[in-house]
């Protein structure tokens, strides 16, 4: 696999978790370790919009240590590696030159109580952890971690910031996530790792992988009653129900996934995603006592329409 490919397929997989990535916050890297570039997000970008031809810049990475090395926190002089994507990359860019081939900076939403919490610790029993005290992003805080970094190491927490998780491959990044999850979230409903992301990339029917963004609601629901024209529109298939120990595919895309009842919308965009939880969160509302829902000749005019179609299109 291309490094563009690793590069696409992780941002797609993890991006629409937002217990992990809030907004254009955070950022991804896999480096070309070959070719000594790195592909990192574009500044302002929002993780899970990226795609094989929007989202990221390609960096040289001596010109990047370079850039670091000498407070120079103009970067674009380390991405005129490729002319058709040398946008700004993310002021975090220089966190991520060390040498580990993947490295993941989110900002974990469930631990910020923790990481604003002087003294509090992180312990993980199967790997070995480093706090890191705050700096200002961007090379204040590289500058700071560099003086920290122990190649043994691979996930720094950053006091009222986030966390680095450093490893050669997507598996141990996804790992080292759910080590955190399993250890230091509270009690909550998060994101299923890895059921989620191995879901996330088996549902590949283009060049990249559908987004899989989860909900935060639990429901039994298994199939959606066309009340209105907007569910008859937007939820075609059943929802596809499966247990975090039992993984099974499903043989077409949905528009929801339930694993053990936590519900997850899948779709090419975030845009997309927003509006069919939107839609959920409505639907889940509606009692199903005395009411009344839409007949098939109904339902088949409102699919069969072309007006309805063109909606249905200009929502991704």
């Amino acid at each position: 696999m291309e490094a563009i490919d690793e590069y696409v397929r992780f941002c797609r997989i993890v991006g629409p978790w937002t217990d992990w990535f809030q907004g254009p916050g955070g950022n991804l890297s896999v480096k070309d370790l070959f070719k000594n570039h790195m592909f990192v997000k574009q500044s302002g970008v929002r993780i899970a919009d990226t795609t094989h031809d929007y989202g990221w810049t390609l960096c040289e990475l001596n010109a990047l240590r370079e850039c670091l090395a000498t407070n120079k926190e103009d970067f674009i002089s380390a991405v005129s590696v490729c002319p058709t994507h040398s946008a700004k990359p993310s002021i975090e860019a220089v966190l991520h030159t060390f040498p580990s081939k993947y490295i993941l900076h989110a900002h974990p939403a469930p631990l910020m109580t923790q990481l604003c919490t002087p003294d509090s610790s992180f312990y993980i029993p199967t790997f070995k952890t480093i706090t890191v005290p705050y700096a200002k992003p961007g090379i204040p805080l590289a500058k700071l971690l560099q003086t920290m970094y122990d190649p043994s190491v691979s996930i720094y927490f950053l006091r009222n910031h986030g966390v680095v998780i450093m490893a050669d491959n997507l598996d141990e990044i996804l790992i080292r996530m759910n080590s955190i999850r399993i250890h230091l979230f509270p009690a909550g409903v998060y994101t299923q790792i890895p059921t989620a992301a191995i879901l996330s990339y088996r549902m590949k029917p283009t060049q990249q992988p559908l987004l899989l963004r989860p909900t935060f609601l639990s429901s039994p629901l298994r199939t959606f009653l066309p009340y209105t024209p907007d569910i008859a529109v937007f939820f075609t298939e059943p929802v596809f129900c499966l247990k975090e120990n039992a993984l099974t595919y499903p043989s077409t895309v949905p528009q929801v996934i339930s694993i053990d009842n936590h519900l997850y919308v899948v779709g090419e965009t975030l845009t997309q995603c927003a509006i069919l939880e939107e839609l959920l969160r409505a639907y889940l509302q509606i009692s199903s006592s005395f009411t009344i829902q839409l007949v098939d000749p109904e339902v088949a005019s409102l699919r069969g329409w072309d007006k309805e179609k063109e909606r249905l299109q200009n929502s991704k």
